[in-house]
């Protein structure tokens, strides 16, 4: 069964909304991996929505709640895609990144390839983004977004996961440069505004971010 991953923290707001369209496009396994601490509000919303849901103890970050939904996978789970909660991955595109995985064992939901792109982001926002994507861009020289969020894969090209690190929010860039793939597209997406909620983004974040690359870095010497 194809399973999508959805790592959430306080997302009540969206994760309705997200697993309707969700199953409104897909015959899929919703997997909602939460660390909130909203009451159970985002988990009691995504399980009456119809998602699968898995509740974690302490925030503990995306990469760490992907890593997590990825151990707890069925056996016969072959292909998985990982989107945010935030209705800022179009749910409506992940038939296109199932599609792609009949063919490829990685895909990328790419900003930066023609067709993609981002709605109403600031100046601020699109030199961070490009920032992150230019020091990482050595490590996989082929993908133009190496800093998405959307993503899918093939299971059977997935590292050992304890020697992922767990840290911050850039996992599909650990398990792009760490994992086994025999092929690697990028299709093209329309990253969305956020409507509802607020930012993750903090400067921990960025910390965490370039810990992350020097350790990729370190691995290749």
């Amino acid at each position: 069964m194809d399973t999508v991953i959805v790592p959430t923290y306080n997302e009540a707001e969206s994760i309705g909304e997200l697993v309707a369209r969700l199953k409104a496009v897909c015959d899929c396994l919703i997997l909602v991996v939460d660390d909130s601490n909203d009451k159970n509000a985002t988990a009691t919303t995504a399980y009456k929505a119809g998602a699968q849901v898995v509740q974690r103890a302490n925030k503990r970050g995306l990469s760490s709640a992907v890593i997590c939904g990825l151990r707890l996978l069925n056996s016969n789970t072959d292909k998985v895609v990982v989107m945010d909660a935030d209705l800022q991955h179009p749910p409506e595109d992940v038939p296109i990144l199932f599609y792609f995985l009949e063919s490829f064992d990685f895909v990328v939901a790419s900003r930066y390839v023609e067709g993609g792109g981002c709605k109403e982001w600031d100046l601020n926002r699109k030199v961070i983004s490009r920032v992150a994507n230019l020091l990482a861009w050595p490590l996989a020289p082929r993908v133009h977004d190496l800093v998405s969020g959307f993503f899918g894969f093939r299971r059977e090209g997935l590292p050992d996961l304890s020697l992922v690190n767990d840290r911050g929010f850039k996992i599909m860039l650990e398990l792009l440069v760490r994992g086994n793939w025999k092929s690697v597209v990028e299709v093209p997406y329309i990253f969305q505004p956020r409507l509802k909620g607020e930012t993750k983004m903090r400067k921990e974040q960025v910390r965490d971010y370039v810990l992350q690359l020097v350790k990729l870095y370190l691995r290749r010497s």
